[in-house]
């Protein structure tokens, strides 16, 4: 892509920031941005894998001595916003699978597609 087709895509704004590390030159400031793109499209993958595996963790932790759904448990004292966030996903998880099953499709998942096993 043409450096100053580029710029203009994605504004002279966001475009400064790459192009005074360059001293103006167009053609670095260029390079440098797709750099960035691909930097950071190297790091989603992992990014992604670790905020799975955190959360793995948390559940795990959370379930010690409990039900897997220790997020009913009495001594698990959730926040509204929270609360609500869990009664959500488990109502929209409820209604995907009656839908599946609808469609005669088994709805069972492997364990692997829904955290740890």
């Amino acid at each position: 892509m043409d450096p100053r087709t580029l710029e203009k895509a994605v504004s002279p704004a966001r475009f400064a920031t790459y192009l005074s590390t360059y001293e103006g030159r167009h053609d670095l400031a260029s390079r440098l941005y797709f750099w960035n793109i691909e930097l950071t499209g190297a790091l989603w993958g992992p990014i992604a894998v670790l905020e799975v595996c955190l959360r793995n963790a948390l559940h795990d932790a959370m379930r010690k001595g409990r039900r897997d759904d220790w997020w009913n448990d009495r001594d698990v004292r959730l926040l509204q916003r929270e609360r609500r966030g869990f009664d959500a996903a488990v109502s929209t998880l409820a209604a995907r699978a009656l839908s599946i099953r609808r469609r005669g499709r088994s709805s069972r998942l492997p364990a692997s597609a829904c955290g740890s096993g």
